[in-house]
């Protein structure tokens, strides 16, 4: 089983399961939101590509299937959310705080 973690995306699997079909749609529609892989970035260019965004999520690949939208600071978390740091792999510091993703 496919486990995708954004938060825009995990109503819909909640709500409708977790199928194959629904898998591969899913996936489809994240990856035309410009999934950002930043782990070939320096830690200050990663960062500076989530600050670039101004209020905008951006989706950030964590892992091979997994996926989180970061913000580039905790005021920017929707109404009802709790900002948690992020932190990514970069290619020169293995926790490299980038901002900070949302959670219910």
């Amino acid at each position: 089983m496919l486990k995708i973690l954004v938060s825009r995306a995990s109503v819909l699997f909640f709500l409708l399961g977790s199928s194959a079909a629904l898998t591969a749609a899913l996936t489809s529609a994240l990856a035309q939101e410009q999934l950002v892989d930043l782990s070939g970035l320096t830690c200050k260019e990663a960062a500076d590509r989530i600050k670039a965004a101004e209020e905008k999520p951006t989706l950030v690949q964590t892992g091979p299937d997994t996926y989180t939208d970061v913000y580039r600071g905790r005021s920017f978390c929707p109404f009802g959310t709790m900002p948690f740091p992020q932190d990514i792999k970069t290619s020169d510091n293995e926790r490299c705080h980038i901002g900070f993703n949302c959670q219910p």
